[in-house]
């Protein structure tokens, strides 16, 4: 999956947006949400919790000043 996700992320711009494709892919790809989990495990599993909880916090964060942002200027 690394090389894949590499490929994607230096052929696009923005590189969540590489990492959301293989996501969405493989969610096209399982037979079943159970396989879908597996991969998911398989894939990310083994990343450090507190990191994990670091960005994912931040990533809220943003995503909630970004809300906020576009309703104040009206978009």
């Amino acid at each position: 999956m690394a090389p894949l996700i590499e490929q994607l992320t230096n052929e696009t711009t923005d590189p969540m947006e590489a990492i959301l494709q293989v996501i969405r892919q493989a969610l096209a790809d399982a037979p079943d949400l159970a396989s879908f989990r597996a991969w998911l495990i398989n894939g990310f599993g083994n990343l450090p919790t507190t990191e994990l909880q670091r960005v994912m916090n931040t990533a809220f964060s943003l995503a909630e000043l970004a809300g906020r942002y576009e309703v104040r200027h009206g978009r």
